[in-house]
């Protein structure tokens, strides 16, 4: 299985894939996904998140001649991180994706004029989240992967000198293979999605049989007012029109989640 990637995500996504379907993956070498939007904004991403990791896939099947091919999208913003890994299969002529959201902090930026004006928050975490240093005023010089304190140094004193205004800015590298936490959400979305491809239709036996929606309504336990939260799961083939719901197994919603209890 060809996967679309630059920045190492087989190395998250491969132990799921090789425990659950047995199946080997395939990165070709210096991939340019960068061609379709970069994090640090110096190539915009012109498509929506699904439609970005799709064009990342087709690349990466196109560049090995595979069949199947998979790949990953995030993107970030002040509601939080989300995720998306998806499967494409050229055989079946089929398309499965899961997605994970959760609540992360934004890529908090720092304008600085030297590597002590920076919070140590920033510099003792250098060796797995890497920073990404420019002149305020400019996309052009990026220094990206920054992560030890030499080269933290000698980046921020170019970008200081760049700078109209004399100061360089400092965020995180949100790329895959320097972001641990997108790390950790990589490897939970690859399991997810290979058990979704070893699940069959219970109709027409297709492989990706799984979760597509859901229905609010949860009662509270406290009051039973129904919340916000699922009341049922919605599952999908991807091939057929089969479709089943599930009932969320919960006792009742917390009652912080009530809008009758907590208003």
């Amino acid at each position: 299985m060809a996967v679309g990637t630059r920045h190492l995500k087989q190395r998250q996504l491969a132990p799921a894939f090789a425990d659950v379907l047995g199946a080997r993956l395939v990165v070709p070498d210096d991939l340019d996904t960068d061609l379709f939007g970069t994090f640090s904004g110096e190539v915009p991403r012109t498509a929506s998140a699904l439609e970005t990791a799709r064009r990342k896939a087709r690349l990466g099947m196109c560049v090995t001649g595979l069949r199947h091919g998979m790949a990953s999208e995030a993107s970030y913003g002040p509601a939080g991180h989300e995720e998306i890994l998806l499967f494409l299969d050229d055989l079946r002529g089929i398309e499965v994706y899961e997605t994970h959201w959760e609540l992360a902090e934004y890529a908090v930026s720092h304008r600085v004029r030297s590597v002590e004006e920076l919070p140590g928050s920033v510099t003792d975490a250098l060796s797995a989240q890497a920073v990404i240093v420019r002149p305020s005023d400019s996309r052009d010089g990026i220094v990206k992967g920054v992560n030890d304190i030499a080269r933290l140094c000698a980046a921020i004193a170019c970008a200081v000198r760049h700078a109209g205004d004399g100061l360089a800015v400092v965020e995180p590298d949100m790329r895959a293979h320097h972001n641990p936490r997108r790390q950790r959400v990589l490897a939970r979305l690859g399991y997810r999605l290979a058990h979704r491809l070893a699940t069959p239709c219970p109709d027409c036996g297709s492989p990706g049989f799984g979760r597509v929606g859901s229905t609010a309504g949860l009662p509270c336990s406290a009051c039973g007012s129904p919340t916000s939260l699922p009341l049922y799961d919605e599952h999908a083939c991807c091939v057929c029109a089969y479709r089943s719901t599930v009932r969320n197994a919960s006792a009742g919603a917390d009652p912080g989640r009530c809008e009758y209890c907590n208003p």
